[in-house]
């Protein structure tokens, strides 16, 4: 008899797990035991669905919700604060795609056989601890929002590296250089994707109806 079964579990419940109590554990896994978690996530989780709903999806809102709350408790009109949630959430979204494209690319280069899809959710978990340290943005402080990413940083750098291997298929040894171009990547990124995504927004929303 199964673990699952001798706890009294349902069956239902066994092939069909809760996709919340998954995200829940994913969480917590990626945050403080990333090198079991991303083993497991290598080898038996779906191949993108988890990642998007319910991890990426409430995480991404999570931060972006607390940056349009910090800003409008600021004492800034409601109006602006709004933008602040649909430029943050486009930034997180497009920043994750265009992560995953750079480390797909760098991990072929280096003979890596995790694909595109591995690379994407390579991206969506480990940018995981960006994401959860951005609720600090709630609070009106200036600069909160810059000082927590500082110190948020280096964690997604480790949770990142932790994961390459397994996730892209590289050998160990080109494992190093790959994270040390990502967390580059990663670093860059970050500090020139809001500024990108602001002014392509502007522009999308001048273009003539």
């Amino acid at each position: 008899m199964s673990g699952e079964a001798e706890l009294g579990i349902p069956l239902n419940r066994r092939v069909n797990p809760s996709p919340w109590a998954g995200f829940f554990r994913r969480l917590l896994g990626i945050l403080f035991r990333p090198t079991a978690t991303w083993n497991h996530i290598a080898t038996q989780e779906p191949p993108l669905g988890a990642m998007l709903w319910p991890h990426a999806v409430v995480l991404v809102l999570a931060r972006a919700f607390s940056e349009m709350i910090g800003v409008w408790s600021a004492g800034y009109p409601f109006l602006h604060a709004m933008k602040q949630f649909v430029l943050s959430t486009a930034v997180l979204f497009v920043t994750m795609w265009l992560f995953a494209m750079v480390a797909g690319t760098l991990a072929a280069t280096r003979h890596g056989e995790g694909g595109f899809l591995a690379a994407f959710r390579l991206s969506g978990y480990a940018l995981t601890p960006l994401y959860v340290c951005g609720v600090l943005a709630v609070l009106p402080f200036r600069y909160v929002q810059m000082a927590v990413d500082v110190l948020a940083m280096p964690w997604a750098f480790y949770v990142l590296g932790v994961g390459i291997v397994p996730m892209l298929k590289v050998k160990e040894k080109d494992g190093a250089k790959l994270t040390a171009m990502l967390c580059g990547a990663l670093m860059v990124m970050w500090v020139l994707m809001p500024g990108l995504v602001r002014e392509l927004l502007l522009t999308l929303a001048k273009q003539p109806a």
